[in-house]
């Protein structure tokens, strides 16, 4: 199902009665109000993509009822209030979109239980608290963002089970440093920004990743082949090298050659 140009709200009433609706798709309209909380009712539903609308109110905690669910899209809207833990219900899910809406409250931990998510989108809102160690238990993941945040705390070490990572994106939180967890997956990764983090506390040397640079307000981490950071890594000041120095250099190479000469007439 999918339409532009719609406005008003979802009717909850015509919504619980499509028990064998599998997608839903009323994304790019103008649609207001609530999600109603009869989507768990749609039990079958495996797409729900409302993105781009001007819906409010909470994500409702019935969502983690649709447990056949794979993809979820819900950004550029208006919803608030926290993540409901019941997400963790929905452990078919392989896309999350959340991203750019006013939500609040932590990231829940039951994000672990969603071990078959590949993307991770809850950039853009005002998410405080922790990253939960528990987001290395979702192993297949391959694009991590939590950019723009309120997000505090070290970055948890088991990121680093997350092997198949290639996007990672921290960056505009306040976040404090890292567990070397991060630097297990830098080799894979081909986007990846961290900076700026104004709170982070961590040294800019980092003994596994050798792209860990200090720049005004935080930290860049980017693998070998990542696209350009956010902000620029400072380049270190040349060495001063003193007059004596540069004089005892060329006696130094004025006695070499001399020598040379020598062993060149004997």
């Amino acid at each position: 199902m999918i339409s532009k140009g719609i406005t008003g709200v979802i009717p909850p009433a015509d919504l619980a009665q499509m028990t064998a609706l599998t997608t839903l798709n009323l994304s790019g309209n103008q649609l207001s109000g609530p999600i109603p909380t009869e989507i768990g009712e749609c039990t079958a539903l495996t797409t729900l993509n409302l993105s781009g609308n001007q819906l409010s109110g909470p994500i409702p905690t019935e969502i983690g009822e649709c447990t056949a669910i794979n993809f979820i899209n819900l950004d550029n809207n208006q919803l608030s209030g926290p993540i409901p833990t019941e997400i963790g219900q929905c452990t078919a899910i392989t896309i999350l979109y959340l991203n750019d809406n006013p939500l609040t409250g932590p990231i829940p931990t039951e994000i672990g239980q969603c071990t078959a998510i590949n993307y991770l989108y809850l950039s853009g809102n005002q998410l405080n608290g922790p990253i939960p160690t528990e987001i290395g238990q979702c192993t297949a993941i391959t694009t991590l963002y939590l950019y723009d945040n309120q997000l505090s705390g070290p970055i948890p070490a088991e990121i680093g089970q997350c092997t198949a990572i290639t996007r990672l994106h921290l960056e505009n939180n306040q976040l404090t440093g890292a567990g070397p967890g991060v630097c297990t997956i830098m080799a894979g990764i081909i986007s990846g920004v961290i900076a700026p983090n104004p709170a982070w506390t961590d040294p800019a040397q980092c003994p596994v990743c050798l792209n860990v640079l200090t720049v005004p307000n935080g930290v860049v981490c980017s693998g070998a082949n990542s696209v350009a950071p956010t902000a620029a890594p400072q380049t270190a000041a040349p060495t001063a090298v003193s007059s004596s120095a540069v004089t005892i250099g060329a006696s130094v190479a004025t006695a070499a050659l001399v020598f040379a000469s020598l062993v060149a007439l004997s």
